[in-house]
């Protein structure tokens, strides 16, 4: 398959960390790269990963995010619900063939949660049965997926001869 514009497409990748328990995150220096704008909550029991939550920061430090009050709240639900899990975060470093602005950053959210919709333990509430994006993307995640997080979004118009 080849991309029929293909200087028009926002090409992605997001580099997923390896996952660290939840208070271990919070308490990490990961607020010294710049480049992170993505994080994933998982719930592991038994070897097993669940993908739970999808989120983006932006003018702010993934770890500031997590802190926020509805990040609390979300949380508490989170522990309740899978009691016997323990909560990891995950963090998604972005590199971009365009400049990284709220609007890339924002619709790369929108397309990540809209492709993980029919993931029945995914909490997200926006995003999760449309997407309103018009521009082209190609994202590719890489790093650690074990949680079904898949390796390639395409949006846009592609063709094969």
């Amino acid at each position: 398959m080849i991309r029929a514009f293909e200087s028009d497409v926002y090409k992605v990748t997001i580099n997923w960390s390896r996952p660290r328990l939840y208070d271990n995150a919070l308490n990490s220096e990961i607020k010294e790269i710049d480049n992170i704008f993505f994080y994933k909550i998982i719930a592991r029991y038994n070897g097993k990963y669940k993908l739970l939550y999808i989120g983006k920061a932006y003018r702010q430090y993934v770890t500031s995010r997590l802190l926020n009050l509805d990040h609390k709240g979300k949380r508490e639900r989170l522990n309740e619900k899978y009691k016997r899990h323990d909560l990891l975060i995950s963090f998604g470093a972005v590199n971009t063939n365009k400049k990284r602005n709220h609007r890339l950053i924002d619709e790369v959210e929108s397309l990540l949660i809209y492709t993980h919709c029919d993931i029945n333990t995914l909490i997200n509430d926006k995003n999760k049965w449309s997407h309103n994006i018009t521009r082209d993307y190609h994202i590719i995640n890489s790093g650690f997926r074990r949680d079904g997080m898949v390796k390639e979004i395409g949006l846009g118009l592609f063709f094969k001869w």
